[in-house]
């Protein structure tokens, strides 16, 4: 029987050859379900002996995108175990959905009398209000289908090929992974993490008002994550939206974003909209967090040179030079 999990090895397999022995511990896998999964009246029980019968097999959790690769080094984060969970639900007829929320994916057990949110990657039950508390989900992002959706199968194979595009990312092949970003993003229209990946990219490639379309388009679809704030703010830098940057720069600190670099960001907003003081505040800040940020010595160095201040700017130009605090 071929199940979600063949078709995300076929499609990455198209770029990544998917190993023999991923293959052949896949349908170990699903072999093994039909006699080692129990087919309780209880759901839990049943997708309990799910994880066990996945740590049986020896598989651990470890951030590892490709599921060629998961299954390949038994090593596999909550996307492959999602999928797994969902392939095995497929082969032994389970209502097994897949689920988002931000920056993660779990199953779900869902049929005419329960609802259950199953954590893959932990394998224990989670009710929502644990993710509306730990992942910033609010109640109007569950009502409007962004988040705790059952995921339908184009959007499932939607994540296969964001999951390649993250690896062509990786690899540096900036123009292919907006090309899967693309596919994913036409399977699944409202995934802003699909959103902000393919943001990214366009940035690398210079395309900086793609950038900023794609990575408003995912802070309009769920404004709560501070990465997405802060890798807005850069393509607005670059082309002198310095007023709009600090905005994205201060809603990504407001979101609990607190290194240095995000300082040095908002500091170099302040330099180019002639804020010499504030820039010079959060040159400070940067530093405090971490001393060997040489940018933030010359960029406070250049600042007090607006101010009329010769004699920090010359302290600072120094340490930048040296790499070495005054």
């Amino acid at each position: 029987m071929k199940t979600i999990a063949h078709e995300f090895l076929e499609i990455e397999n198209e770029d990544f050859p998917v190993s023999d022995t991923a293959r052949e511990n896949l349908e170990k896998i699903l072999t093994e379900s039909e006699s080692k999964v129990k087919l309780d009246s209880k759901p839990v029980t049943t997708l309990d002996s799910i994880g066990n019968l996945l740590k049986e097999q020896g598989f651990v959790y470890l951030e590892n995108g490709l599921l060629g690769t998961a299954l390949e080094e038994k090593q596999m984060d909550c996307r492959g175990y999602s999928v797994l969970y969902y392939s095995i639900g497929e082969k032994l007829s389970l209502p097994i959905k897949i689920i988002s929320a931000p920056d993660h994916l779990l199953v779900r057990w869902e049929d005419s009398k329960i609802q259950i949110n199953w954590e893959s990657a932990k394998g224990c039950k989670v009710n929502d209000e644990v993710y509306s508390n730990y992942r910033r989900i609010l109640e109007e992002f569950i009502a409007n289908g962004t988040f705790f959706r059952n995921l339908n199968q184009e959007e499932i194979i939607g994540i296969a090929y964001e999951t390649r595009g993250i690896e062509k990312a990786r690899l540096g092949k900036h123009k292919e992974a907006i090309e899967d970003y693309d596919i994913a993003i036409s399977k699944n229209p409202n995934y802003e993490t699909m959103f902000n990946n393919r943001g990214v990219e366009k940035g690398k490639i210079s395309d900086f008002q793609g950038a900023i379309d794609d990575l408003s388009r995912s802070v309009d679809i769920y404004p709560y994550k501070s990465i997405t704030w802060l890798n807005l703010s850069t393509p607005l830098m670059r082309t002198k939206k310095y007023q709009k940057a600090l905005e994205a720069i201060n809603n990504a600190l407001i979101l609990g974003l607190k290194q240095p670099e995000i300082f040095y960001q908002r500091a170099c907003a302040f330099f180019n909209l002639r804020n010499y003081k504030e820039c010079i505040d959060d040159c400070d800040n940067s530093l405090r967090l971490n001393p060997g940020l040489k940018e933030s010595y010359l960029l406070r160095s250049q600042a007090y040179l607006r101010l009329g201040d010769i004699v920090n700017s010359e302290k600072d130009l120094k340490s930048f030079l040296s790499g070495v605090p005054e």
